[in-house]
């Protein structure tokens, strides 16, 4: 939601029911993992 739509933490942690903190800790959580993929299949 939040690359995706452009929505902010705050109205994704409305919509979810959590506390913005959460929110930002899942999308860091998310783009770290990410990268480790990427630069799994780079290689």
């Amino acid at each position: 939601m939040r690359y995706l739509h452009g929505h902010g933490y705050e109205t994704i942690a409305v919509h979810l029911g959590v506390p913005e903190a959460t929110v930002r800790t899942r999308v860091q959580r998310g783009l770290m993992a990410l990268r480790v993929r990427l630069k799994h299949c780079s290689h």
